[in-house]
């Protein structure tokens, strides 16, 4: 009796251990399950933010491009030349935008591929995205009259390519996270340059037409009186350089709205770009905990 008795615990006992492992196996299963599911909504709104991103900056870039062609009609038009200086860092400026639009997205192939990781898909292509991301960070260079790069910056990108080489899901979301704070870092460093980049140009743009409105008497002013008019099918006819004063600065007053509402707006998408790259690295830093 006292065998059977001895012999019948140690079967509780075995099946005691084999259920507690069981039930760690499937604790393990889940949480490994969860973070792959968290990965994967990680990299899909970094891949939305990236190219969001990528936008930004090709819109800042044709920006800068445009306050080059401004400037050359201002002196045409005004006789007020831009020095040669300017220009020439005005087209550092545009180029360099261009390079973080590429930054941008490289970012965006790189979310693409950790998505497929995260799904336990294809890998093939990550080191790709991942060497990618990494030249772009190698050609990024500071803004004329900006603040420097981070360091974070050039180191990010070098990280990520020794991390992803490991092709594992933890190894790569730390390297990745390191790598969306550096595009963040950048961006909110350099979010001033941006907002100057456009309100420059908005009041060279605003300036011109001000000058072509009140100084040449150039410019049909009737147009802004269309939305009383053509409730009845009526038009303005104002013979060419015959604009009366009224209207003149009706023009100008819709001139200067206009230019501050654009500069206003662009604060506003400048803020909600920042907003976004700031959540989803918080989002992608929270699955290395």
């Amino acid at each position: 009796m006292k065998a059977i008795g001895t012999f019948t615990h140690a079967l509780q006992r075995r099946r005691t251990s084999i259920r507690i492992a069981s039930l760690l196996l499937l604790f393990g299963l889940l949480t490994a399950c969860k973070t792959s599911q968290e990965a994967l909504s990680a990299a899909n709104q970094l891949a939305n933010v990236s190219q969001k991103l990528s936008a930004y900056y090709t819109d800042l870039s044709k920006q800068t491009e445009d306050s080059i062609s401004l400037n050359q009609i201002q002196e045409a038009v005004m006789e007020l030349p831009a020095a040669p200086r300017a220009q020439a860092e005005l087209e550092t400026t545009r180029l360099e935008l261009a390079k973080r639009a590429a930054l941008a997205n490289s970012m965006n192939n790189l979310a693409i591929a950790y998505a497929e990781l995260a799904g336990s898909k294809s890998v093939s292509d990550i080191a790709t995205a991942a060497s990618g991301f990494a030249n772009q960070c190698s050609q990024i260079r500071q803004l004329p009259g900006g603040p420097a790069v981070p360091e974070l910056v050039g180191q990010a990108g070098g990280l990520l390519v020794e991390a992803i080489r490991e092709r594992k899901l933890k190894q790569s979301s730390e390297a990745i996270s390191n790598a969306v704070a550096a595009v963040d870092k950048l961006y909110h460093d350099e979010m001033k340059e941006y907002e100057s980049i456009n309100q420059d140009r908005a009041a060279v743009a605003a300036q011109i037409a001000e000058h072509m409105v009140t100084r040449e008497n150039v410019v049909d002013a009737s147009l802004l009186l269309a939305l009383a008019l053509k409730q009845f099918d009526l038009s303005a006819t104002v013979p060419p350089g015959q604009t009366p004063a009224k209207y003149r600065n009706l023009a100008v007053n819709v001139i200067h709205t206009r230019r501050d509402q654009q500069i206003s707006n662009f604060v506003t998408t400048t803020d909600e770009m920042g907003e976004m790259l700031a959540a989803v690295d918080k989002q992608i830093a929270g699955l290395t905990k």
